[in-house]
């Protein structure tokens, strides 16, 4: 099986490589012209193949059916191959070569958008080299309508336990102050994101809008997200934790104290992170710096993650960091560990704190950690993995003094968003 896999994936290289000369020749002689609604390239999960959309440009077609003939063999031949191997992509051999081949050619081509399985998984390209995927998707005022009234009903019911509420709208990699996209996209996400927002302002629930925070600071919002992936980086988790703990010791009369730089180690891994865009290669986009912040001051933590059978005790490194996952390239789980519906974080050391109920998606895995050294007990929740969960159960059983709802604009109108009806019974 081995020996089937090397033959195969050196054949491959091979046919692609020769494949790569032609569609540049192609390119060259004008047959693939640029900018033009056929002119696309789409890329796999897997291997990354190659299927280029080649449409003369007042050419014979005969001098494209060689080049589109090849193409349509290898595009057959790769499927059935790959229906016989593993399903696990790491399993091919030269994956990384053949990967960072076709993103050279997407280089070369000077392609701006790479179209994947579906729309929500194209990739485009902005001009400052980072890449993103948009939200196509047209606003429905009477959904986003229904979920700002769920948070209200929400709050309605803290106010009368005495528990503070807070919805934190964080950024998107794509600015609402900035259009750094090549071509006309209509991106519905910061949209979505100011509707919903006058919309909780109208019913009266107190919110944060990191991007107008961000702004504000005089910082450019892209600057805190990695290029090839599309969350923002622990820099922008740090940044925003500070905001958040500026806005709600002024708006409740916490104490939490603003972290300083200069009390934490700042250790970057350089060209380490792939992100989700990685099967874009090396060549098309560099992967990106990594930054690991850890606190130079004592610390000392217990976390429980009960779905991964995870307890352990020891300082903010030993316990929230998982380093195995930097290890394996996979840096940005490396906050919190992978995935999982329920994290609890005791600060040993602030006994005194505040007991937070911190409501998110993947974006809260980088903020949440630096809001841990505030409080008492950090309740971590992603209602992404959740079904048939009542949240009012769980405040009745942790009585937490704030609840935090944390998601990224992009998260505005996805279903599991919605699930908060569900919740709220």
């Amino acid at each position: 099986m081995i020996k089937s896999k090397k033959v195969f994936s050196i054949i491959y290289l091979v046919i692609i490589t020769l494949l790569s000369f032609g569609i540049i020749l192609a390119y060259v002689n004008q047959l693939i012209p640029d900018k033009s609604d056929n002119d696309i390239i789409k890329v796999t999960n897997y291997v990354g193949s190659i299927d280029a959309k080649i449409k003369a440009k007042d050419q014979p077609e005969r001098k494209i059916s060689l080049i589109r003939s090849i193409k349509n063999r290898v595009s057959n031949r790769i499927t059935k191959e790959i229906s016989k191997l593993d399903s696990n992509f790491n399993e091919i051999l030269f994956k990384k070569q053949l990967t960072d081949l076709n993103g050279g050619i997407f280089k070369i081509l000077n392609k701006k958008v790479i179209v994947g399985a579906n729309p929500a998984q194209d990739i485009y390209k902005l001009k400052n080299g980072m890449l993103i995927n948009i939200d196509d998707g047209e606003i429905v005022k009477e959904e986003l309508e229904k979920y700002a009234s769920n948070m209200q009903t929400f709050k309605k019911y803290c106010d009368n336990k005495s528990i503070d509420f807070l919805n934190i709208i964080a950024p998107c990699r794509n600015s609402k102050y900035e259009n750094i996209f090549y071509a006309p996209v209509k991106d519905y996400a910061m949209e979505k994101a100011d509707l919903y927002i006058s919309q909780l302002a109208e019913k009266n629930v107190d919110y944060i809008d990191l991007r107008k925070g961000i702004h504000e600071a005089g910082i450019n919002q892209n600057d805190l997200f990695f290029r090839r992936d599309h969350h923002w980086t622990p820099e922008g988790g740090f940044l925003s934790g500070n905001i958040i703990i500026k806005d709600i010791n002024e708006r409740y009369g916490y104490k939490m104290k603003i972290l300083n730089e200069k009390d934490f180690t700042f250790n970057t891994y350089k060209n380490h992170f792939h992100g989700d865009f990685g099967n874009t290669g090396e060549f098309y986009t560099l992967p990106d710096d990594f930054t690991l912040i850890t606190p130079d001051f004592k610390t000392d933590f217990n976390i429980s993650i009960p779905f991964r059978h995870i307890s352990k005790t020891g300082s903010y490194r030993d316990t929230l960091i998982d380093m195995s996952e930097i290890e394996k390239g996979r840096d940005y789980v490396s906050y919190l560990y992978v995935d999982s519906p329920e994290v609890i974080i005791e600060n040993n050391l602030n006994q005194e704190g505040k007991d937070i109920l911190f409501i998110t998606d993947s974006f809260g895995r980088v903020v949440a950690p630096f809001m841990s050294l505030n409080s008492r007990k950090l309740y971590y929740l992603d209602i992404r993995y959740y079904e048939n969960f009542n949240l009012y159960n769980y405040i009745d059983k942790t009585n937490p003094d704030l609840v935090v709802f944390l998601f990224n604009e992009r998260h505005m109108q996805i279903p599991y968003m919605l699930r908060t009806e569900m919740v709220l019974q």
